[in-house]
């Protein structure tokens, strides 16, 4: 009887192991992914073709050779440049500072001094109006470039 006792704690005990190991590897696996997943999105590196779904394209250029892309919404097609910069900065965790006009003075502490000041490009071609009167339509290139 004490032998069947022994033999019942043992396998309780290897049945907890095992039950611990499998634990781990599923909790490993899923930080694996999440840290993958969440370091492309953090560099927008979850970028698809520009003329894909209801999507614009938003740039950020900041002028010392450092480009980081994003793709935005555009709700039935389109979008205020200023809204899909301020999607990309809400969900990317960039600081965004604009004047009253809603012209970016400062975009991740690269702040408009100096002869330099943040500019909007759609396509490839400078905009003067203000991001907030720049309507985009899917598969648009917005671009905010620090010259």
């Amino acid at each position: 009887m004490r032998k069947k006792a022994n033999i019942d704690v043992i396998k309780k005990k290897n049945s907890e192991r095992l039950l611990f190991i499998w634990a781990l590897a599923g909790a490993l696996i899923l930080l694996g992914l999440i840290f993958i997943s969440g370091d492309k999105e953090k560099r927008g590196e979850t970028l698809r073709s520009p003329a894909a779904g209801d999507e614009v394209i938003v740039v950020i250029d900041y002028g010392n050779g450092d480009v980081r892309r994003f793709r935005g919404g555009a709700k039935d097609g389109e979008i205020r440049a200023w809204d899909a910069l301020q999607q990309v900065a809400f969900n990317f965790g960039i600081f965004l500072d604009a004047s009253s006009d809603f012209v970016p003075e400062k975009i991740d502490g690269f702040e408009s001094a100096s002869g330099k000041s943040w500019n909007l490009y759609v396509n490839g071609e400078r905009q003067e109006a203000s991001p907030l009167d720049v309507v985009a339509k899917k598969g648009d290139i917005l671009m905010f470039k620090f010259e």
